[in-house]
C-alpha cells in the first residue's frame, strides 16, 4: 500500500472515531459545566445553599427549606431583615395587592353563602381587624429551579406565616 492510501485511511479512521465521540464528549463536558455552575451559584449563596441542601432535590420536601429560613428569622420577628437577606442572596421581593374586600367569584361557595345570608336576612359574622399583607420573594437558580418565598405579614410588620416552594423547570 502506498503511502498515501495509508494516510487518507488515517485520516478516514480519525474522521469516523471523532464523530463517533463528540457528541457523547460534548454531552458529558455541557453536564459538567453546568453542574460546576450550579455549585459556585449556590456557594455564592450561603442561606439559599443551606435551603438547597435541607431539601435535598425533592421538591415536596420544601417545609425543610422553610424550616431553614424559619430558624434564622422566626415567625414573628420582623420582616425587613427576611427581606433584605433574601435580597442580598438574588430573590426579588415585592408586596401582592391586598386580598382583602374581595368579591366572591360567580358559582363559587362564597357567593352561595351570600345568597343564603340575602334571603333569609342573615347577618354576615364580622371579620376580625386583621390585616394582613402578603409579600412573596422570587429566584430562579442556575439549575433552572425556580425558589418562591411567601411571607403573610400583620400589622405590626412581623410574619405570621412564611411557605417556601421549590419548582424544578425542564426544558
Amino acid at each position: 500500500m502506498s503511502t498515501l492510501v495509508k494516510w487518507v485511511m488515517a485520516v478516514c479512521v480519525t474522521i469516523c472515531v471523532a464523530v463517533i465521540f463528540m457528541p457523547p464528549a460534548y454531552l458529558i463536558l455541557t453536564l459538567t459545566w453546568e453542574r460546576v455552575k450550579a455549585e459556585r451559584f449556590y456557594r455564592e449563596r450561603p442561606l439559599l445553599n443551606a435551603m438547597r441542601q435541607a431539601y435535598g432535590g425533592d421538591s415536596s420536601k420544601a417545609d425543610r427549606a422553610r424550616d431553614i429560613l424559619l430558624a434564622r428569622f422566626p415567625i414573628g420577628s420582623e420582616i425587613t431583615p427576611a427581606s433584605t437577606a433574601l435580597s442580598r442572596e438574588g430573590f426579588h421581593c415585592r408586596e401582592l395587592a391586598s386580598r382583602r374586600n374581595v368579591q366572591p367569584q360567580p358559582g363559587s361557595l362564597a357567593e352561595y353563602a351570600e345568597q343564603i345570608r340575602e334571603r333569609y336576612h342573615l347577618q354576615k359574622d364580622p371579620e376580625p381587624e386583621r390585616e394582613i399583607r402578603h409579600f412573596k420573594c422570587e429566584l430562579l437558580a442556575a439549575v433552572q429551579t425556580d425558589w418562591t418565598v411567601h411571607f403573610e405579614v400583620g400589622k405590626d410588620d412581623r410574619p405570621e406565616t412564611i411557605s417556601v416552594g421549590i419548582f424544578h423547570i425542564s426544558l
